[in-house]
């Protein structure tokens, strides 16, 4: 509980929209599959940063459970320039956002890409979509009644820490490309 608590931030949102309603017992229900969840996927080692290995892990288990296509290639630092929660926040948000994106197409997949060079992460993370996205600006504009934060979240955690995030579709394929700076002296090149 204190993993879900401290460091998977979209999943909070689900447990205050759960509270926000006076749904008590959907707040149980929901705590007990995520711990469910969190076990049966203990085992998988995904990449050395413990946050983001505990976000791919859940990530992994809904995707299953979901018949979702789930891969990861991820060289992810066991220290980055995040605080824990803006880790599980970063990852988390876009983890939820290829998830909840591909959940409507007939051969779902998440693919996700990650490598460190020259004192920085390159993260890319390709999963399938249906139709074309709408954007807002740089942003893909969000189809839900209440969100459109996850993804403005992510942006504004990279900026504080010289980072930056570019989407785009191609076909029936939505990539979010990201670099953060993993040394205070860089600099992020255009992506």
């Amino acid at each position: 509980l204190e993993v879900a608590r401290t460091k998977h931030m979209p999943y909070n949102l689900v447990l205050l929209d759960y509270l926000d309603r006076g749904d008590i017992e959907g707040v149980r229900e929901y705590l007990k599959e995520s711990g469910a969840l969190m076990r049966q996927g203990s085992l998988a080692s995904f990449c050395k940063n413990q946050t983001a290995n505990a976000v791919f892990r859940i990530a992994s288990r809904y995707a299953e459970m979901a018949g979702v296509d789930f891969s990861v290639r991820a060289d992810i630092p066991e220290e980055l320039p995040l605080s824990g929660p803006e880790t599980g926040a970063l990852f988390g948000n876009l983890m939820e956002n290829a998830r909840e994106a591909c959940g409507k197409m007939d051969a779902p997949f998440i693919n996700v890409s990650a490598e460190t060079r020259n004192g920085k992460l390159y993260l890319e993370i390709r999963n399938s979509v249906q139709g074309t996205v709408a954007f807002q600006g740089e942003l893909p504009r969000t189809t839900k009644k209440i969100g459109g934060v996850g993804l403005a979240s992510v942006e504004s955690i990279l900026s504080r820490h010289g980072g930056m995030m570019h989407c785009a579709q191609e076909g029936h394929i939505f990539i979010t490309r990201i670099i953060l700076l993993l040394e205070k002296s860089g600099r992020v090149e255009t992506l």
